[in-house]
């Protein structure tokens, strides 16, 4: 559903991208009766929580978008739904309000790194610190600092590197992705 926001321009809702993602119809596949009619006359119908056999159709239609692109979308939909702290096991939300919010974590704990706005000796900036010393008092996490503009030169300086060995980089992706 698209609803139009307060400044006149479409405004997507979120349960819609993520219906969009998952929808395996853009693969040229289809599950069958994932809704079923329970009362004829007032044709009212609901989900099908199990009560009917469900029938998965592969290659039914022409797929709009490709099939590795759409696994690639549902692996990280898991990881996003997934994200734990590996420390204490504490169940994280994932947050999209920034680019590198719950994919930056602590090379000591495996605790992600949070964007925190900091005033030190009256100089504000933008950094990324380890959520386990945000969080906990008197935490034992060692890790760093690391200021956004730092993080994001790092970030394009592996972009750039995965770029120059696009090839090799392809290869191992697709392992990965049919051993997921």
């Amino acid at each position: 559903m698209i609803v139009l926001h307060h400044s006149g321009k479409p405004k997507w809702r979120p349960e819609t991208i993520r219906k969009i993602l998952k929808n395996e119809k853009y693969i040229g596949d289809a599950l069958l009766q994932k809704t079923f009619t329970v009362d004829f006359l007032s044709k009212k119908r609901v989900i099908n929580k199990r009560i009917l056999s469900q029938y998965y159709v592969e290659n039914g239609h022409e797929p709009i978008i490709p099939r590795e692109l759409f696994m690639l979308v549902q692996v990280e939909l898991a990881r996003r739904a997934n994200l734990r702290s590996s420390k204490n096991g504490v169940k994280r939300i994932y947050i999209s309000k920034y680019t590198l919010s719950s994919i930056v974590f602590c090379r000591e704990c495996v605790e992600i790194y949070r964007r925190v706005h900091w005033n030190s000796c009256g100089k504000k900036s933008i950094v990324w610190r380890c959520a386990s010393k945000l969080e906990e008092k008197g935490s034992d996490c060692g890790s760093p600092t690391v200021s956004e503009e730092d993080l994001q030169k790092a970030v394009l300086k592996a972009i750039n590197c995965i770029t120059a060995r696009r090839d090799d980089f392809i290869k191992t992706h697709c392992r990965n992705i049919e051993t997921a």
